[in-house]
């Protein structure tokens, strides 16, 4: 049998702290996007139950946008040689096909990252925080989740491969779909 968690009392238990481990970040980063979800939802249960609220496609959407945004404060933060992170939505082979936004997607989140020089510290950064999101999202009610074996997928950049759009920095001047900035390093 399974329980059922209420969505209401994640904010309760993600209160303030310093975080320093990937486990925690991600447990965070989770507790963040839910509850942030979930006040920007109207069409959830009124019972808060979060089995519910994730088999319904277009809050689970809401919930990786959620986790798109946490993510790319993270990476930013983590790292000075970070400049921008962008979100990669559509990685469709064909940008113009219709998407269904009730519709369960793609659960990989796609990010660019521009840096001044990638680093095998950030490489390795972005593989802990994304097994440590991969377990913690294994927690939640949800068969999609739970079959995860992996949530981010992150293509560093510099910003020489920026400047002559080449590899995947040109996505960055696509007219089709572009990348969201998510975040980005104020000089």
């Amino acid at each position: 049998m399974a329980v059922a968690l209420d969505i209401r009392r994640l904010a309760s238990v993600a209160g303030p702290s310093e975080v320093s481990t990937a486990a925690e970040i991600a447990e965070t980063v989770r507790n963040e996007a839910l509850t942030l979800a979930y006040k920007g939802f109207a069409d959830g249960p009124a019972d808060g139950n979060l089995q519910k609220l994730l088999a319904c496609p277009a809050f689970a959407n809401h919930v990786k946008y959620r986790l798109a945004i946490a993510i790319a404060n993270v990476l930013g933060t983590y790292d000075r040689r970070v400049l921008s992170v962008y979100y990669v939505y559509n990685t469709a082979p064909d940008p113009d096909a219709e998407v269904d936004p009730e519709a369960p997607g793609d659960p990989l989140l796609h990010f660019l990252v521009l840096v001044t020089s990638p680093t095998a510290a950030l490489q390795a950064f972005v593989k802990a925080l994304d097994r440590a999101l991969v377990q913690s999202l294994h927690q939640l009610p949800s068969p999609a989740l739970a079959s995860l074996s992996t949530i981010l997928d992150v293509s560093v950049v510099t910003e020489d491969e920026s400047g002559r759009g080449t590899g995947w920095a040109a996505l960055l001047q696509s007219a089709f779909a572009p990348p969201v900035q998510l975040w980005k390093r104020e000089p």
